[in-house]
């Protein structure tokens, strides 16, 4: 490579006013993404002060409110996770969520080890497990587009130079926690993220990127800045309606709940890869930009009174996905011994957000992001609720209810936010979460609550799956041609929380 770079500066010359120049060399940054041009006679010293300028990191007047209300509090040592989109040229931040504090139960039940650990000062308040189970379940309430990008610490400095090696590895157990899946992220190829430190002193903010890959890496400075003129964002959305049968062997019945599901779906979030996808009805080209000239035309003072820019998606997926014993070649290869089918059925509603300059790609890799984070969500939610109720999870015939999704503004720039409410549940408790979770101060007025509808009772459910015409069906549909694609979202359907039929076949 240095060889290449050496005859690639030797013949590249430059005619200046008729005078020759030195040549250039280029050089390419893995990391950073960034190609540079510097004098052939250039140091190693000025190369590196190039490379080591780092990423943009960019926010808007809602986040330098929310920093300036931690900076006021003066608490000890607070940490928080940074939510955004990651982009190739910069991250841009759009909210800052506290870590809440464990409750009194849960403090007593550790009161041995906190006590233990004084000595460690600020370092006692950094909880890992607790930071990671945080950043979690606020990932589940991200729309499409949406990742969490890092942390940040709020402190004097003392408290912030006597945590910096546990912050360092509290950066790195979250992003692998978060990125066992590497569907759930927008932009899983970008590895470097950010670790934001606020003194409440000084107020100054230092941001630094790690590359939470390579546990060896070092600090890299990150250029902390406010976002040029208001923000602007595309809205995406559609609703994807859900009719799926799964023939489970008795292999996998001995399994979890929740295995089962997933491996039960997995077809599906194949064939969600795969999709193709109509945006208003229009096929574009995926490099194409997102925003019509139109709309680049306009002035900022219009682009700031105009609505919102929407898109209503529709998804093509191939035809053989919705089959839990199809191969990724498209192959049927059902279990040999049948001990339990699953059928999932209902209408969810989707919906992500991409940066003004996003491309058409962006947009549809967004709302792919939300389909599959949706129905993880709600499968992983509904596991967890029957942890606490034993006997629905020794019912041999049931019928699991999923949670429906409900959202709730972020600030007054057209992004919303989600939560997962239960069948009975109101407005009201999804406050709570909102509040502790991401630190959103919303009226129960302000909650979009009628997006999806829980269906009146499990028989509607139950009504809804028909598992012999399914097959049937698939099975006449798939004889035709397997290279057809069937369109399942369309924002026109009215939505229906989905639900799990699961029945275990009896001798």
């Amino acid at each position: 490579a240095s060889a290449a770079r050496r005859k690639l500066a030797s013949a590249v010359t430059f005619q200046l006013f008729g005078a020759q120049v030195e040549p250039l060399q280029l050089h390419y940054c893995k990391s950073s993404k960034y190609i540079v041009l510097l004098h052939a006679h250039s140091s190693v010293t000025s190369l590196k002060a190039v490379f080591d300028m780092g990423r943009t990191v960019a926010y808007d007047d809602h986040v330098q409110k929310l920093i300036n209300e931690l900076v006021q509090v003066k608490n000890s040592l607070t940490v928080g996770v940074i939510i955004g989109q990651s982009t190739q040229q910069r991250d841009i931040v759009v909210h800052i969520a506290n870590t809440p504090k464990k409750d009194d139960e849960e403090s007593q039940e550790e009161g041995d080890v906190k006590q233990s650990h004084k000595s460690l000062g600020a370092q006692a308040d950094i909880e890992e497990a607790w930071i990671c189970q945080h950043a979690k379940q606020v990932t589940r309430m991200l729309p499409g587009g949406m990742d969490i990008l890092g942390l940040f610490a709020v402190g004097t400095p003392e408290e912030l130079a006597a945590a910096q090696p546990k912050l360092r590895q509290v950066l790195f157990a979250v992003f692998k926690v978060i990125a066992k899946d590497q569907r759930m992220s927008l932009n899983s190829e970008m590895s470097d993220r950010i670790q934001l430190q606020i003194c409440t002193l000084t107020r100054k903010i230092t941001c630094k990127t790690f590359d939470v890959t390579d546990h060896k890496c070092s600090a890299r400075p990150a250029d902390w800045k406010p976002a040029v003129g208001p923000s602007a964002w595309h809205r995406l959305e559609t609703s994807l309606s859900l009719d799926l049968w799964v023939a489970l062997s008795e292999e996998r019945c001995r399994q979890g709940l929740l295995r089962q599901i997933q491996v039960g779906l997995e077809p599906f979030m194949r064939g969600l890869h795969d999709a193709r996808a109509l945006l208003n009805g229009e096929a574009r080209p995926p490099d194409e930009s997102l925003a019509t000239a139109t709309d680049r035309r306009r002035s900022p003072r219009a682009a700031k009174d105009a609505p919102q820019n929407q898109y209503l998606v529709d998804l093509l997926l191939p035809l053989d996905c919705g089959s839990g014993g199809c191969s990724a070649g498209g192959e049927v290869h059902g279990p040999t011994s049948c001990g339990a089918s699953m059928s999932i059925a209902g209408t969810i509603q989707c919906r992500g957000f991409v940066h003004a300059k996003a491309t058409v790609q962006e947009a549809v890799k967004a709302i792919k992001q939300d389909v599959y984070r949706s129905i993880t969500s709600r499968c992983e939610i509904q596991c967890e609720d029957m942890l606490l109720i034993e006997d629905e999870q020794h019912d041999p015939s049931l019928v699991h209810e999923l949670p429906k999704r409900v959202f709730a503004p972020l600030g007054d720039r057209g992004l919303t936010l989600c939560d997962y409410i239960f069948h009975g549940d109101a407005a009201c408790d999804s406050l709570e979460a909102l509040q502790e979770l991401l630190g959103l101060d919303v009226s129960a007025g302000d909650i979009e609550l009628d997006t999806e509808h829980s269906p009146e009772s499990n028989q509607q459910v139950i009504d809804g799956v028909e598992t012999a015409e399914i097959i049937t069906e698939a099975t006449e549909q798939l004889s035709r041609g397997r290279n057809m694609l069937i369109p399942i979202a369309s924002a026109a359907i009215a939505a229906l929380g989905a639900g799990i039929s699961y029945l275990l076949l009896q001798d």
